[in-house]
């Protein structure tokens, strides 16, 4: 039997969970038929376990170690991914990306995409590489898990759901039609080879600001990642644009009355973008 204890990891006797959890009232503990769904089990609750087991006491039963992916640790990498843009698909799109290290801020990276025809999906696969391509950087042995947060459902679902089951068909999808972005799926397949990764969504990480603060306690992790309303009315207030000015605040004070509506600060960033674009102030947008 496989059994995981929450927030504490995998073990594979009854007797060493016992043993672990001895002299603790609110011990939990569930029971598993595979070690995959112990592990899966754990991934639900946010927890990753670690590669390498060790042996119990007595010498013949193991013991997977899982942490919680929230934390610093020397065992995973943690980043958190973001994408924006105006006009997706068509020419003289605006989009950038960026992929944030909350445990490590030097390696956090942002870029505009020099595409002719970039999207918002392509940027959101571009802020996912970044994090791969840094994860190999730091550990070519890919002996470290590597857990990517992002709002982007399609992503996320693509990974999840798709990726494997495309690239084993060619890159075609069941009605025979070929998949797009494959340049960066390919990317994404390779890159992921031999390293644990965990996709996780993300929906309050449309603030930009707060799923960090949130999720780690620390003020300023995802500042310079967030584009609010606010942020471009302070822009156009520094230009003199004060037509932008009155249509950002219209804006602004109509989403502070939905605030319960998931999505509403991401929607409001994009039609306050369109709207400085509209008249024309394009140093606002940027």
């Amino acid at each position: 039997d496989w059994s995981t204890l929450d927030h504490f990891g995998i073990f594979t006797s009854r007797h060493c969970v016992r043993e672990s959890t001895s002299g603790f009232s609110d011990a939990r503990w569930e029971t598993f038929s595979t070690f995959d769904e112990a592990e899966k089990h754990l991934r639900l609750v946010g927890m990753i376990v670690c590669r390498y087991g060790l042996q119990c006491h007595d010498g013949t039963h193991r013991i997977w170690n899982a942490y919680d992916v929230m934390h610093a640790s020397d065992n995973v990498i943690v980043a958190f991914c973001r994408s924006n843009s105006l006009w997706s698909g068509r020419r003289g799109l605006t989009a950038a990306f960026a992929c944030q290290f909350p445990h490590h801020r030097d390696w956090n990276v942002k870029e505009a995409l020099d595409e002719a025809h970039a999207t918002s999906l392509r940027a959101d696969y571009y802020a996912a590489l970044a994090a791969l391509k840094r994860a190999d950087r730091v550990d070519p042995q890919k002996h470290k898990a590597l857990v990517i947060f992002s709002d982007a459902e399609e992503l996320i679902y693509t990974v999840r759901m798709w990726l494997s089951t495309w690239s084993r068909n060619g890159w075609r999808k069941s009605d025979g039609s070929p998949v797009k972005n494959r340049d960066l799926m390919e990317q994404l397949v390779d890159l992921s080879e031999g390293r644990d990764v965990m996709y996780r969504l993300e929906e309050a990480l449309v603030d930009g600001q707060v799923i960090v603060e949130e999720s780690y306690g620390t003020s300023g992790h995802g500042r310079e990642f967030a584009v609010t309303p606010t942020t471009i009315m302070d822009a156009a207030a520094v230009h003199g644009h004060l037509d932008v000015l009155q249509f950002l605040h219209d804006l602004d004070q109509s989403v502070k009355l939905h605030r319960s509506e998931r999505g509403r600060k991401l929607e409001a960033t994009r039609v306050a973008m369109d709207g400085a674009a509209e008249r024309g102030h394009l140093e606002i947008v940027k």
